[in-house]
């Protein structure tokens, strides 16, 4: 059980370092290093971290909050709340434990899978209300036919088991895509950062003319062609 500690006597730090107490205790990771690449960071930043020498980027709360969606980043943020969401069964998220041995316990585990999407994907709604009707059809199909043959019944199974491989291969490609829309926004961020620092000079020299315009008025003359006078 962990410290019953009052949220205001905790900074950031602490309720991040408290977090990785509370998965190695509840068995949810073996160690700090197995939360560490499950976030996709590294052993030094995460120390640093709980240290309270570098704060929390944004992009961390969002690896967290995939990886354990039952763990509220807003309360790691803030103190609001509690740190384990009270509305998830902690039990019912991740893929990777999902197991078909039999049609009973692939729609089961089929269900929970959805639920897991659901949390983890709100823009694919649509997508998971596809895959969720033709799971359903897939299980009225096996309990219409469990009596009547065999051969019906595996086919039922089949095409639960197909529906089961879609969504994992949905999940893994919204993952890579969000992946790569990172990569993609930090290579413009350091595409423009180089692109000032290299033009810095023309820059300058651009704002000095913006400047100088400013301190320009225009003076129209009598039968004469426009000028320009200095105040």
């Amino acid at each position: 059980m962990l410290i019953n500690v009052k949220k205001y006597y905790m900074n950031e730090y602490q309720r991040f370092e408290n977090v990785i107490i509370y998965l190695i205790r509840t068995k949810k990771v073996r160690n700090q290093q197995q939360f560490v690449e499950e976030i996709h960071s590294d052993k030094a930043t995460v120390s640093q971290i709980k240290n309270g020498k570098l704060k929390i980027p944004n992009k961390m709360f969002a690896s967290i909050a995939i990886a354990y969606p039952y763990i509220s980043t807003h309360w790691i943020k803030t103190g609001d709340g509690e740190m384990v969401k009270q509305d998830i069964d902690q039990s019912d998220v991740g893929v990777d434990a999902i197991q078909i041995p039999d049609a009973d316990t692939n729609i089961m585990a089929m269900n929970k899978l959805i639920d897991y999407i659901r949390f983890k994907d709100a823009a694919g709604q649509e997508q998971i209300q596809k895959f969720y009707e033709h799971l359903n059809k897939g299980q009225e199909l096996l309990e219409k036919n469990m009596s009547n043959s065999h051969d019906q019944l595996s086919e039922s199974q089949k095409h639960i088991t197909s529906s089961h491989e879609l969504l994992k291969d949905y999940i893994d490609k919204s993952h890579e895509q969000v992946s790569a829309s990172q990569k993609h926004i930090t290579s413009n961020q350091e595409l423009l950062k180089n692109y000032m620092y290299q033009n810095k000079e023309q820059i300058d020299r651009l704002i000095a003319v913006i400047e100088k315009m400013n301190d320009i008025q225009y003076v129209p003359k009598k039968n004469a062609r426009p000028c320009f006078a200095q105040l």
